[in-house]
């Protein structure tokens, strides 16, 4: 049988938006966030408009963080007009939703168009991490996961001695600057997570894809 693999790529930043290819399938992983708001304004159109805005402005950093220069994000998206943000969403779903003749209450999910963002970042000359043309490839059964190294070296000695201590084989895939891929088989996913999350760091499950900082 053949081993199954987790390929984590270690990265300056939490969170970098890439496509990952699976097989002879494509499994993208996208910038989401979902903000819960409650907006009251003189007519009950406005207050959607509204409501939609502050949806906006809390989801884009949110979604960024560590993709992005999250202070420059933070100051771009307080002096950016409704519309500017607007054109960085890709789509957007909608539950609870509650209006009346002057208020709109909903939880709000919104996915950002990947190109747009990057683009959008550049031109107010934010450092990022988005690149829309890496892609690795991996078998279908094997899981990717993104790991944000804060104090580079010494988080990668880090990661090596959680492995070690949790019984983990791991090796270097390949070392571009801050950004090391390494390989583990997936049914160690949960412990190595494990040994992770008791020496302080966080993880967040996104399907296929795995995101793990401190």
């Amino acid at each position: 049988m053949q081993d199954s693999r987790i390929m984590i790529g270690i990265v300056r930043t939490t969170f970098v938006g890439i496509l990952c290819c699976v097989a002879c399938n494509c499994v993208a992983l996208d910038l989401i966030g979902s903000a819960s708001v409650n907006v009251t304004s003189d007519t009950a159109t406005a207050a959607k408009e509204r409501a939609f805005d502050s949806a906006r402005r809390q989801i884009i950093p949110m979604a960024l963080r560590g993709v992005a220069d999250s202070a420059a994000v933070s100051n771009a998206v307080r002096g950016a007009s409704s519309s500017e943000l607007a054109d960085l969403i890709s789509a957007s779903t909608i539950e609870g939703e509650r209006t009346s003749n002057t208020s709109y209450s909903a939880n709000i999910t919104m996915t950002l168009d990947t190109v747009a963002t990057r683009a959008w970042l550049n031109s107010h000359n934010i450092q990022n991490w988005i690149d829309n043309s890496n892609s690795v490839a991996v078998s279908v059964d094997n899981n990717v996961a993104y790991v944000t190294i804060t104090y580079g070296l010494s988080d990668w000695i880090m990661i090596n001695r959680i492995a070690r201590d949790s019984g983990v084989n791991i090796s270097t895939r390949s070392i571009l600057g801050n950004q090391i891929t390494v390989e583990i088989p997936s049914n160690a996913r949960k412990k190595f997570v494990s040994g992770l999350v008791a020496s302080g760091w966080r993880y967040a499950d996104h399907g296929s894809i795995i995101q793990i900082w401190r």
